[in-house]
């Protein structure tokens, strides 16, 4: 398997990063084919697929392939050629971002999938939230994905090379491939595609020098504060709606994985209290982690009858009280010890409870 991953950083809300990863299937510049699902069609036949994904900090690409190693190298410089030199031609913007059909309605692969997502409630949480967690000059309050109005009157196919020459270069590239290959042919493919890269063979010069993204401070909220914000979103039922915490994790994500894993059970701990609690409030309550480098963590109670919106809220807030002014031994370690047996059952980290110190240590 390959996976390629490259740091990326949008600055608005064109969604060209995900316009360039649509685009990069249709063909690189020297192996192209003329049907938009060529490459696809190419790795079926030789027993692999390629995927993709665009996250907020990074877009990666995907390739497994099930063959001999020769089939794999001749896939090598297939995907390779696809990324490091995308055609990226007006007739394949068109169709997989954004045009106008013959109904005079709007269109592409990368808008209607957009469209389909905006107005969701979780879409549209999700982006008040990182604006209030993460203030100021962050990257994170943008809609990565890209909104409709801007793949209307904004993105266009300029944009999305000079997007490419700016963030798909050697220096921004994390090349991991795994499997029975041989590393020294392995080594000869890549630097073969990785020499053509910077002459600017078959691509964009890059004569600009390169900055790495996600290099400026991100800004934090006062300490203490609390906001609340109110965010509305069509529904079927009017009377009922989520109720969502969110909170900005102290620290950079790469500076300690286990306190992330602590964070977690924390919120496994918290999701059972309420769920498993005599009087439900909710129909669930869930969490959910943004591990940005910078991560935040937000606890949802979903389907919460609207009336009953503000009892959430007062149920919360005295359960956090009552932990912060009464310790450790408010929890309740009975379901403590039962979250821990799970965890160590399925192979998760296994967490030491100690009532003297108040604290859970990793393992």
């Amino acid at each position: 398997m390959v996976l390629s991953v490259w740091q990326t950083e949008a600055f608005d809300n064109d969604g060209i990063g995900n316009a360039l990863e649509n685009m990069i299937i249709t063909g690189g510049s020297r192996y192209y084919c003329e049907y938009r699902d060529g490459l696809r069609l190419f790795l079926n036949r030789n027993q692999a697929e390629i995927d993709s994904e665009t996250y907020q900090d990074h877009t990666c690409f995907t390739m497994s392939h099930a063959g001999s190693s020769a089939g794999f190298y001749l896939l090598l410089q297939v995907y390779l050629d696809h990324i490091l030199h995308p055609l990226l031609k007006e007739e394949d913007y068109i169709p997989g971002v954004h045009y106008i059909n013959g109904d005079g309605l709007d269109a592409g692969v990368l808008y209607n999938e957009v469209k389909e997502r905006e107005e969701t409630p979780t879409s549209l949480v999700d982006i008040a939230l990182k604006k209030v967690l993460y203030p100021g000059n962050s990257r994170y309050g943008y809609e990565f994905e890209g909104s409709t109005e801007n793949l209307r009157n904004s993105t266009n196919v300029e944009k999305v090379r000079a997007y490419h020459e700016k963030y798909y270069r050697p220096e921004n590239l994390v090349l991991t491939i795994t499997g029975n290959v041989d590393i020294y042919t392995l080594l000869h493919k890549l630097n073969v595609h990785t020499i053509c890269t910077i002459r600017g063979e078959g691509c964009y010069n890059r004569t600009e020098p390169f900055v790495r993204p996600w290099q400026n401070e991100i800004e934090r909220n006062a300490m203490n504060q609390v906001e609340e914000i109110i965010v509305e979103y069509p529904a079927d039922d009017e009377l009922e709606g989520n109720v969502v915490f969110a909170w900005r994790l102290p620290g950079e994500l790469a500076d300690d994985i286990q306190l992330l894993q602590g964070y977690k059970f924390i919120t496994n701990y918290f999701e059972a209290e309420f769920t498993w609690s005599k009087e439900s409030l909710s129909a669930r309550v869930k969490s959910k982690f943004l591990e940005l480098k910078e991560p935040s963590v937000q606890i949802i109670f979903e389907n919460v009858e609207t009336d009953r919106m503000d009892d959430v809220v007062q149920e919360v807030e005295t359960w956090l009280n009552n932990i912060v002014t009464g310790g450790p031994d408010k929890l309740n370690l009975r379901r403590i010890q039962t979250l821990l047996t799970r965890c160590s059952n399925f192979g998760l980290v296994v967490w030491k409870y100690s009532t003297a110190e108040g604290v859970f240590d990793s393992h």
